[in-house]
């Protein structure tokens, strides 16, 4: 037996993390692995990109966590913007999503230069980490409110203690349309 295994992705700056260790308080036996940590605490890097950000190599990556994962029986969530790119068998895919306003907001707050915030506002609007977990999972769920939060956590503590489980309905959430309006207000983005 072994506990779920449950990604939990974004963009960076939509709130992974804390959605994670919110989740980990109200599921009983679980425990958050972030995967920025990992790649840091083990030197899982393959090189440095053109803005000078470290590449983690994804092939070690995932060998590492499937490591860890290994005879686990917690409920684990992995949490990462690189989740949909690593080999591991999800049970559950979560996709925590944001307005791009608000996320523009947070990546300039985090001195975060351009051309990486407008490299993330268009993998927000398009929904890239969405689409790529829907390769990797049969239950991936995008997440943008409350009330789409509160379903989840319902569902999730439902499995876990092995009670019958209504499946939260899937919605992919787009925000071309928003990319377009702050395109033109934010002239500094170049979009």
């Amino acid at each position: 037996m072994h506990g779920l295994v449950i990604g939990v992705t974004g963009t960076p700056g939509v709130g992974k993390t804390y959605l994670s260790k919110s989740l980990s308080m109200i599921v009983s036996n679980s425990k958050v692995i972030e995967i920025n940590s990992i790649v840091k605490r083990y030197g899982l890097f393959s090189g440095i990109d053109e803005l000078g950000a470290k590449i983690a190599d994804l092939k070690r990556l995932s060998i590492r966590i499937n490591r860890m994962l290994k005879n686990e029986t917690h409920t684990v969530f992995i949490t990462g913007h690189l989740v949909q790119e690593l080999n591991i068998n999800y049970d559950i895919i979560l996709v925590k999503r944001l307005n791009l306003r608000e996320l523009l907001y947070r990546l300039k707050r985090r001195k975060y230069a351009m051309a990486k915030i407008r490299e993330n506002l268009i993998s927000e609007a398009l929904d890239y980490c969405g689409v790529k977990a829907r390769s990797m999972s049969n239950e991936v769920y995008e997440i943008e409110s409350e009330a789409s939060l509160a379903k989840i956590k319902s569902y999730i503590v439902s499995i876990q203690s092995d009670k019958a489980a209504i499946r939260p309905i899937t919605k992919q959430i787009n925000h071309m349309g928003e990319l377009a309006i702050l395109a033109k207000e934010e002239k500094k983005i170049g979009i």
